[in-house]
């Protein structure tokens, strides 16, 4: 029986996330959403205090300034990765500045993608996927077949968590034939 490596990267989750062109709009989406929520947030909030901000009204007045920057910059480079190289780049040079936006652009993409997939349902080729490798349970996943998860996004896990009992599995990273090298 011949190996076989699956690798999941740019494109896999494509039916749930957006693709770089989609991505201004689709943060418009999300920045939208979160202007027109009515939030009720807590008048004394203590962990605002611990923040350095005066409540978490503006916490989300940051968020949603930062989601515009984040769509901005999507729209002005060819790539999100593309800004983040530059970011990198010059941050090796001009230490605070860049070091500063290539942090924020880290935990603002992230937040981003955390929402869009609390929204979006999983992309429904990974169903098809583990339908056609596993045959009763994830302790038959055929020995000769490694998975190997190269993207931003965690659909590759929700599908796990989706498609198998909790009871089957503990954590993603006890099954020793994936390989997940960022951890959110």
């Amino acid at each position: 029986m011949n190996d076989i490596c699956y690798i999941f990267g740019a494109g896999a989750s494509r039916n749930a996330l957006p693709i770089v062109r989609e991505m201004p709009d689709r943060i418009s989406e999300v920045a939208n959403l979160l202007e027109k929520s009515n939030f009720d947030f807590p008048v004394d909030d203590k962990f605002s205090k611990e923040l350095g901000v005066e409540s978490i009204s503006e916490i989300h007045e940051v968020f949603l300034a930062d989601l515009n920057w984040l769509k901005h910059q999507c729209s002005k480079h060819a790539s999100i990765d593309t800004f983040a190289k530059k970011l990198s780049i010059r941050s090796k040079h001009y230490r605070d500045k860049y070091a500063n936006d290539l942090n924020k652009l880290k935990a603002i993409l992230s937040c981003f993608f955390i929402i869009e997939q609390t929204r979006k349902p999983i992309d429904f080729r990974y169903d098809q996927f583990w339908a056609s490798i596993i045959e009763d349970d994830i302790s038959n996943l055929p020995s000769n077949i490694k998975i190997l998860s190269w993207n931003y996004d965690f659909q590759f896990e929700k599908s796990v968590y989706d498609n198998f009992p909790n009871d089957q599995i503990l954590s993603i990273k006890d099954i020793d034939q994936f390989f997940i090298p960022f951890e959110l």
